[in-house]
């Protein structure tokens, strides 16, 4: 059972790194400031130091949710999770790991009558609420100052120096979706005693992933939603990567693509004779919302029906 636990769990990173590797360094490999090699090279980097350094911190969202699991209950929901995935990669429209897997432990916990921590719960549910519309309000306020600051001085040199910041950015972005998201999916699975192997197969997974299954999917949104310049794409990153950071430090769940997206609309509120498309923006809420709704609904009946039945 444990070789198919953390084979589920390679499939999930992997899965997870490839997909959300272009709003890491999409812009910085679309750009051609740097090679797609460089740049799949700077995500990999990144998620796994983000993973090994700081993932941690996301075990106190886990215990909160899911106090009691076993092999049987985290193969059911890592199950879900890549179905849940592959269903909305199929639809061409990003989904958000954190929101469903923290939505399918619930479902699990309550399934088996879990005493769950709800303060917590109300927590990670404020930071999901909150956080976007902290996004999307603040940013057209920061684009202005921004903006001014960087009117003066020498073209060239703001250039280079914008260069430069994109591939921070891109790192720092890279680095907190696996201290974050990576960490939290990491830190739901047991070590059962070989916490060396469980990290290998999860920086296995990342190089996997990111080498061979990287796509565009949130790249191809941002698009979508408004086109961006290279100092819109570097705040939007910086401004969702500092929230997805702070929430790692709560221990709290929060998704990249969540909080970039939001910086992207914020950023296009900020132009009032850019014409903002709202389409994907409902898609994009309804797939977080169903989605979530979705993972708890299948996590708690398939726990339920596997609790009645004997099986766990």
């Amino acid at each position: 059972m444990l070789p198919l636990l953390f084979g589920l769990m390679f499939v999930l990173i992997a899965l997870v790194s490839g997909n959300n590797l272009s709003v890491c360094t999409g812009a910085l490999i679309g750009s051609r400031i740097s090679s797609k090699r460089t740049g799949i090279s700077i995500a990999v980097l990144g998620f796994a130091l983000g993973l090994f350094l700081q993932g941690a911190f996301l075990k106190k969202g886990v215990v909160a949710i899911l106090p009691v699991s076993s092999a049987p209950l985290l193969i059911i929901v890592l199950s879900i999770a890549i179905a849940v995935f592959l269903l909305s990669d199929k639809l061409r429209v990003p989904q958000s790991l954190s929101i469903n897997f923290t939505s399918m432990l619930l479902g699990m916990s309550i399934a088996l009558h879990n005493v769950v921590n709800w303060y917590f719960l109300a927590l990670i549910i404020a930071f999901w609420v909150l956080v976007p519309l902290a996004s999307i309000f603040s940013m057209p306020f920061i684009m202005h100052y921004v903006e001014r600051a960087t009117q003066k001085g020498s073209v060239w040199k703001k250039v280079h120096a914008i260069k430069l910041l994109l591939v921070v950015v891109s790192f720092f972005t890279a680095f907190t979706l696996g201290a974050n998201t990576l960490g939290f999916l990491y830190e739901a699975l047991p070590s059962f005693g070989i916490s060396m192997y469980k990290l290998v197969v999860a920086i296995a997974a990342i190089i996997v992933g990111g080498v061979f299954l990287s796509g565009g999917e949130v790249r191809r949104v941002g698009n979508d939603i408004i086109s961006m310049r290279y100092l819109n794409s570097i705040m939007s990153q910086a401004v969702s990567a500092i929230e997805v950071e702070v929430a790692t430090l709560f221990g709290v769940p929060l998704s990249n693509t969540q909080t970039f997206t939001a910086s992207l609309y914020g950023i296009g509120y900020g132009y009032k004779t850019r014409l903002m498309k709202k389409k994907p923006a409902y898609t994009i809420l309804f797939m977080w919302i169903g989605g979530a709704l979705l993972s708890f609904a299948l996590s708690f009946a398939l726990v339920s029906l596997a609790s009645i039945s004997g099986i766990i």
